[in-house]
C-alpha cells in the first residue's frame, strides 16, 4: 500500500523536477551570450564546409591563452570553459549549475571541440535596462591586437572576396 503511494509521489516530484529543470534551463539560456570557437591546432575543412556559405568567410586563430587574455580589461564577468559532448539517453546534465548546462552539447558535435566564452545577464542589468532579456546580444570589450594571431580567408573563396578581405 505504502508503495504505490510512493511510487505516486516520487513519479509527481520526478515530473515536478523535470519542468523546474526546463524552467532553469529556459532561464539561463534567454540570459546568458555565447562566444563559441573551435578548439584545434590545426585547421577543420568539415568547419569551413559547415559554417561559411558560398566560400565567403574569415577565420581568427588565436590560442587559449590569448583568448582568456583578451578578456582581462573587460568589465564584465566572463566564464570561460571546453564543451563537454554527451550521449543524452545515457548521460544527464540535469545540474543546478547553469555554465554546465551552456557547456554541455549532443555527443554528435565532438567534432566541433568548442571552448565559449559565457556572458550572463544579470538581475542587476535587468534593474539597470528595465527589460527581462536582451534579444539582440551584447558588447563586450576585447583586447583583439591580444586576440587575433592571424585571419585565414576561406580557401576556396572566390577572388572579389579576397580583394575585398584584404582592402578592409
Amino acid at each position: 500500500m505504502y508503495d504505490g503511494v510512493y511510487s505516486d509521489f516520487s513519479k509527481r516530484e520526478e515530473i515536478k523536477s523535470k519542468r523546474v529543470y526546463a524552467k532553469f534551463n529556459e532561464d539561463v539560456r534567454a540570459h546568458s551570450f555565447v562566444s563559441c570557437w573551435h578548439l584545434n591546432e590545426y585547421e577543420s575543412a568539415a568547419m569551413w564546409d559547415l559554417y561559411v556559405k558560398n566560400n565567403e568567410g574569415i577565420t581568427i586563430q588565436s590560442n587559449l591563452k590569448r583568448f582568456k587574455d583578451s578578456f582581462k580589461n573587460t568589465e564584465e564577468s566572463i566564464m570561460i570553459g571546453q564543451v563537454k559532448y554527451i550521449d543524452f539517453e545515457k548521460d544527464s546534465n540535469y545540474s543546478n549549475q547553469g555554465f554546465e548546462l551552456i557547456l554541455t552539447k549532443r555527443l554528435s558535435f565532438e567534432h566541433e571541440k568548442e571552448i565559449r566564452a559565457v556572458y550572463n545577464f544579470t538581475p542587476i542589468e535587468k534593474i539597470k535596462t528595465n527589460r527581462h532579456k536582451i534579444d539582440h546580444g551584447k558588447n563586450i570589450k576585447v583586447d583583439l591586437v591580444c586576440l587575433i594571431e592571424n585571419v585565414y580567408i576561406a580557401p576556396a573563396a572566390p577572388i572579389y572576396f579576397t580583394i575585398f578581405v584584404y582592402l578592409t
